[in-house]
């Protein structure tokens, strides 16, 4: 399951197959988060619009009339759960009447959908998540110490981590960062 496509992901999915609805999952969790983390949800309900994102993807499921588009159809569902629960808040704080009243005035702001720049950039960093996790483990460690790790290490110190010369790191690095562009290229193919 790990290797399949979204297509056939989302197929096993629509049969039942709860080893598919588990790869869903794990494959999709983070692009669900950050999502749901870049809205004014207040920290504390963070898990609570995970876990309704994850309930409103299985219900919707069989919706989703292009595989291909599994991913903005998913940051879409998981914003508007996470924008649901602010409304909620909302509500709750000015009160039934007086929120309807702040509305009718214009005075409340609507939440739109999530802006398109916002929703390309999701897109694309869940396809580098997805092509860092098919990389071999030295390439995505080498990659995660050189781009993730704040303060990046010296190279001296990833040298000695590595167990390579610091004349290696750079040549190293744009193999594993050519790997990654062929696994994006592959993703996009299919």
């Amino acid at each position: 399951m790990q290797n399949a496509s979204s297509e056939s992901l989302l197929a096993a999915c629509l049969t039942g197959d709860e080893r598919a609805w588990d790869e869903m999952i794990r494959r999709f969790a983070n692009l669900i988060y950050s999502t749901i983390l870049r809205t004014d949800l207040p920290t504390e309900e963070v898990e609570e619009a995970f876990q309704a994102s994850i309930v409103a993807i299985h219900q919707q499921l069989g919706t989703l009339r292009d595989p291909a588009r599994i991913v903005p159809w998913i940051i879409g569902i998981s914003y508007r759960q996470a924008i649901n629960r602010i409304r909620a808040r909302r509500r709750e704080s000015v009160g039934a009447v007086s929120h309807a009243m702040l509305e009718a005035s214009g005075l409340v702001p609507e939440v739109g959908d999530l802006p398109d720049q916002q929703r390309v950039r999701l897109e694309l960093a869940h396809r580098v998540q997805r092509a860092m996790e098919s990389l071999p483990e030295r390439c995505r460690s080498l990659l995660h110490s050189l781009f993730f790790e704040d303060p990046s290490p010296e190279y001296a110190e990833i040298a000695d981590r590595y167990g390579i010369p610091i004349g290696s790191i750079g040549p190293t690095r744009a193999r594993c960062l050519d790997k990654m562009r062929q696994a994006i290229e592959r993703s996009d193919a299919s």
